[in-house]
C-alpha cells in the first residue's frame, strides 16, 4: 500500500498534531516505518504547541524502545531540541526510563549530545530524576 493519494503528511489538527505524532502514541511502529520511507524529514516535524516536540521527542517520552530502534535506521539527529531546549535524551532521563535513556546514549554518538543544556541550563544527567540511572548515566558517557 502506497502513501502517495494521503495528502499533506504535515497537516496539523487542532491539537497540533500530524499523522508521525498519531502513530507514535498510538504505538504503531509500522506506520512510523511507513511514514519515514515516505517522508524522512516527518521525524523533525514538531507538535504545534507550547514545548515544539519532535517525533524523536514524543517516542522518547512514550517509552517505545523498539520504536526508537527503528526510527534510528533513518540516521536522524538526536540533538533536536524542543523549545525547552530538551533533546530526546532529556526527556528520557528525566522520566527515569532506564531502557531507552540506555539506548539513546548507545544511538547518540556525539558527545556534544551527553553535555547539551537545555534552556535551563541542565544537561540530560542534570535531569534525571532516578539515582541509580543517574549513576548509570554518569558510567557510562
Amino acid at each position: 500500500m502506497g502513501l502517495d493519494n494521503l495528502g499533506d503528511m504535515h497537516y496539523t489538527d487542532s491539537d497540533g498534531y500530524c499523522c508521525i505524532h498519531h502513530a507514535i502514541k498510538n504505538n504503531h511502529t509500522q506506520l512510523v516505518k511507513m511514514l519515514l520511507t515516505h517522508d524522512r524529514e516527518l521525524i523533525y516535524f514538531q507538535v504545534e504547541d507550547t514545548q515544539r516536540d519532535s517525533a524523536l521527542h514524543l517516542i522518547a517520552a512514550c517509552g517505545n524502545v523498539s520504536m526508537m530502534k527503528v526510527v534510528s535506521d533513518y540516521d536522524p539527529d538526536f540533538s533536536v531540541q524542543n523549545l525547552l531546549g530538551d533533546t530526546p535524551l532529556h526527556v528520557a532521563s528525566r522520566s527515569g526510563d532506564q531502557k531507552m535513556t540506555m539506548l539513546l546514549i548507545n544511538l547518540c554518538q556525539s558527545r556534544l549530545i551527553f553535555e547539551a543544556v537545555n534552556k535551563a541550563g541542565k544537561t540530560a544527567i542534570d535531569v534525571c530524576s532516578d539515582l541509580r540511572l543517574k549513576s548509570e548515566m554518569k558510567a557510562t558517557i
